[in-house]
């Protein structure tokens, strides 16, 4: 039964009212059971039979007639248990009658109460378990069709039985197509030999469950032919005598894209680290090689020819500092350094270092328009998208071409938005190329980070959206014109400034000399660097007191009796850095002035608790007079404070 209530019981009458009463009166003594009388026409009619737990049919006899209407009934209740009470049954009429789906056919003459109850009570009875049994098989077919991962069934054949949506998606074929397929159709046939001994091996061992490319990945093949990597679980089920297997497939195409963009994500750290390194080291030397450059070059009594030698020597150094903040630019942090640029300026200082990067196959066309307005962004991050692109641009065209920089004054009016921007002025950086182009689904990704077309070991994917990144930072917008075989346009719009940030200009040969003998403590763990600090501090009248690291610093501060002016200290230096100098020199000596020196990226910087606006910071490589000039700037800073 299917609760503690009593069963509605649907007792249907054959046209003899009177079998049907007799019936009727066997059920009503029976508290379990409460049955309602209806016509065959009530059924027909649409009752409402749901909420009965089965039915039973009086009849005369089971013919022709009665036949024709349990078809009708299988029609119109397809799940009800049907029991038939006959005054006269044959054979044949009874087996076509239980063909029907009549669970139990009584006679009405030998029938009791208790054989109509046991009749009632396992009809109902089949009826729940074949409800579970149906509600079971939903669950597993719900389980089946969700999966995420393809699963197929296959037999000892290894064909096809089931095949699940997923297995659809993975393998770009309906299930029906599938159906029917051996499983060495998914596979490339290179690897037939290799799969069919494994798979005799597992069939002949009765081992219940098989994983391949767990550690060597498998390959599986899609509709269009192409080849991705797998991993295959099979296991092994018995349906009767038949033995049956259970295969899951696991597309790892996006598993090893993101294996392979974390093992690029820790190349690019890595080269940024490296960049770093390398970038400080060589400002020390670049230092020492402008310093003393500079300091020969002010030696009137050298002849012309000697002179001209150093000249070269410095604007030699100076390019070479050039391609070291070009270098650092890769290896920094989101920091930016805001300030009002002139666009113009910086695509010319740049173009010697694009043309080497694009390559003697590619033509660099560069077109100015002269009164550009400024524009507020990042210097350094202005110079790193114009890298990126230009290096997208190289890639694109394998057997040269032309790349072309363009800068103009634009008006975007309402008809036309860009990314959101409102209509009005803006200053227009475009680079186009000749190249291979794209199509529309490709440019729909191109930002998106770690995406790229290029083979695998020649992209990272990030150059693009790191472009996005720094253009949405400084307040524009890019957008792309491509088309495959007709090249690319990168159009990249920037809100205009009305005015550039100047920087004052000093002659180079200009040392301000100290207002009196004021002494100088500097702490450099590079011994040429300290050298070539003192020569330049000691010709401008300053006692210096050098320090080859932090404990040596300390003791110096702490030993020696007169005032220290100043504490000139490298940043980043072994055992002990150049802020924990300073915090703890500070302390002995409380109205000393503190000068920081680096070669090191701001994020080393930032990380060593330097790059704040009242800390002074003077960058590497320098020259003297810069750092004369910002020595007597913190020096008079002091002074102008103490007023």
């Amino acid at each position: 039964m299917y609760n503690d209530r009593p069963n509605r019981v649907l007792l249907l009458h054959g046209g003899d009212l009177t079998d049907t009463g007799n019936v009727e009166s066997l059920l009503k003594a029976e508290t379990s059971v409460h049955p309602v009388v209806v016509s065959f026409q009530s059924i027909i009619d649409g009752l409402d039979a749901e909420e009965f737990a089965c039915t039973i049919w009086c009849v005369d006899q089971i013919g022709a007639k009665e036949l024709g209407r349990l078809k009708i009934l299988r029609t119109v209740l397809p799940q009800m248990p049907i029991i038939v009470v006959a005054r006269h049954a044959e054979a044949e009429q009874a087996a076509s009658a239980v063909a029907l789906g009549v669970q139990e056919i009584l006679a009405l003459e030998s029938t009791d109460r208790q054989t109509l109850l046991r009749a009632i009570h396992c009809a109902i009875k089949r009826k729940c378990l074949q409800d579970r049994g149906d509600e079971h098989l939903a669950q597993l077919q719900g389980i089946f069709e969700s999966a995420l991962s393809a699963l197929v069934s296959i037999d000892e054949e290894q064909r096809i039985l089931l095949a699940n949506p997923a297995a659809e998606k993975v393998f770009g074929k309906a299930a029906s197509e599938l159906v029917g397929l051996s499983l060495y159709d998914l596979m490339p046939k290179r690897l037939h030999e290799a799969h069919a001994k494994r798979m005799r091996t597992f069939f002949d061992s009765g081992e219940q469950e098989l994983r391949i490319g767990k550690t060597a990945k498998a390959t599986c093949l899609r509709a269009d032919g192409q080849e991705f990597p797998a991993e295959m679980f099979i296991t092994a089920n018995r349906t009767g005598s038949r033995r049956l297997f259970t295969v899951v497939i696991r597309d790892l195409t996006d598993e090893m894209r993101m294996d392979e963009t974390a093992r690029q994500s820790q190349k690019l750290e890595a080269i940024g680290r490296l960049a770093g390194g390398v970038a400080h080291d060589f400002n020390n030397l670049l230092t020492v090689i402008i310093g003393y450059s500079d300091m020969l070059f002010r030696n009137q009594e050298l002849p012309e020819s000697a002179r001209h030698m150093i000249k070269e020597i410095r604007e030699a150094s100076n390019r070479a500092a050039t391609l070291t903040r070009q270098l650092l630019a890769f290896s920094r942090s989101d920091l930016q350094k805001f300030e009002t640029i002139d666009l113009n300026a910086v695509v010319r200082d740049v173009h010697k270092m694009l043309s080497r990067l694009i390559g003697e196959d590619i033509q660099l066309i560069v077109a100015l328009e002269e009164g550009v307005k400024p524009i507020k962004a990042d210097r350094g991050q202005i110079e790193q998208v114009l890298v990126n692109l230009a290096v997208n641009s190289r890639d694109a065209m394998p057997d040269g071409g032309k790349l072309t920089i363009e800068t103009k004054n634009v008006v975007l009016s309402g008809d036309s938005p860009i990314d959101g921007l409102a209509p009005g002025n803006y200053v227009l950086l475009s680079i186009s190329d000749t190249g291979v182009g794209m199509d529309a689904e490709t440019q729909e990704r191109i930002f998106e980070p770690f995406f790229t077309t290029k083979e695998p070991g020649r992209g990272t994917g990030l150059g693009l959206s790191t472009v996005y990144g720094i253009v949405k930072q400084s307040g524009g917008a890019i957008k792309v014109h491509s088309e495959p075989n007709r090249g690319t346009t990168f159009e990249i719009y920037f809100p205009p400034q009305r005015s550039v940030t100047r920087t004052l200009r000093r002659d180079s040969s200009i040392f301000p000399s100290p207002n009196k003998a004021e002494t100088i403590l500097l702490v450099e763990d590079e011994e040429q660097l300290r050298r070539i600090g003192r020569v330049v501090l000691e010709s401008q009248g300053y006692q210096v007191l050098e320090a080859s690291c932090g404990e040596e610093a300390l003791r110096i501060s702490e030993e020696f009796s007169r005032p220290i002016d100043l504490l000139l200290t490298d940043v980043v230096m072994p055992h002990m850095s150049g802020r924990v100098v300073a915090d703890k020199i500070t302390k002995q000596r409380p109205g000393i002035k503190v000068l920081f020196v680096s070669g090191y990226t701001d994020d080393a910087i930032i990380r060593h608790g330097v790059l704040q606006q009242e800390m002074p910071l003077l960058s590497k490589p320098y020259t003297p007079s810069a750092l004369t000039r910002k020595v007597r700037e913190v020096l008079e800073s002091a002074s102008e404070s103490a007023q």
